[in-house]
Formats: structure tokens, C-alpha cells, sequence
């Protein structure tokens, strides 16, 4: 598993809410349902020390995970769809 990329994303549905896209590359079915998995828990996770899934979609052999965002980082802004 590889992690390839970070960006931060702002909502278009709710003004000043912001997300975190992680990207990590997927080598075969078998780690896309480990991965899927953990997804799964912790998008049920509701606690302070963990970071929260906003939404989880696989595209072009990719994972793409938004967890809640921590704006006193800072990640590259893209524009990814109009």
C-alpha cells in the first residue's frame, strides 16, 4: 500500500467546511477489502482521537478516503471537478 498523495477540498454543499483527500494505490482486490474494512470502522468511529471519514470511493485502481481536515495544516489546494 502507497500513499501518493494529499490535498485539501472544500465543500460545495456546506461554505467553510473542509476535507482532507487521501489517495492511496490499490495493488490487488485483497488489500481493497482490507482497506475497505477499516474504512467501514471507521466511519463509525465517533471519538476525539480519531480522525473522522467524511466519504470513501474507488476510482482508476485508486482509493480516494475525505477525512475531516485540521486547517492549522496546511495540504496543496487542486481543483479537481467543476
Amino acid at each position: 500500500m502507497r500513499f501518493t498523495l494529499y490535498i485539501q477540498a472544500e465543500s460545495k454543499v456546506t461554505a467553510g467546511e473542509f476535507a482532507a483527500l487521501k489517495q492511496i494505490e490499490i495493488k490487488d482486490d485483497e488489500e481493497l477489502e482490507e482497506l475497505m474494512v477499516e474504512v467501514d470502522i471507521l466511519t463509525e468511529c465517533q471519538h476525539n482521537n480519531i480522525v473522522g471519514i467524511k466519504e470513501a470511493f474507488f476510482f482508476e485502481q485508486k482509493l480516494w478516503v475525505g477525512v475531516n481536515c485540521n486547517l492549522t495544516q496546511s495540504f496543496p489546494s487542486r481543483k479537481l471537478v467543476d
